[in-house]
């Protein structure tokens, strides 16, 4: 991937299928982009309905739970980063 590519994808908003990994974990990947993980905290909404802050791992990701991630199942999820918030709508 390229430099900042992360960024520039969460910014202009990208869309993806959860893996069946993340489905059964409870969490998704966000972005190992440098940018991204040093943000440390973003605050979470999913359709619209704010979930909190959520700290990103080491691994670029963010956990939701297994309920939420299970509604994801089979769609497709719309990712988009403004300021420190990261909007999920599906």
């Amino acid at each position: 991937m390229g430099l900042r590519q992360g960024l520039r994808n969460l910014t202009n908003g990208y869309e993806r299928k959860l893996t069946n990994s993340e489905l059964l974990r409870g969490y998704f990947f966000v972005s190992m982009d440098r940018e991204i993980v040093k943000l440390k905290e973003l605050q979470v909404s999913i359709n619209g309905k704010k979930i909190g802050n959520k700290r990103i791992d080491r691994s670029g990701r963010i956990s939701v739970g297994q309920e939420t991630t299970a509604l994801m199942r089979n769609k497709k999820i719309h990712l988009k980063i403004i300021e420190n918030a990261l909007n999920i709508n599906f």
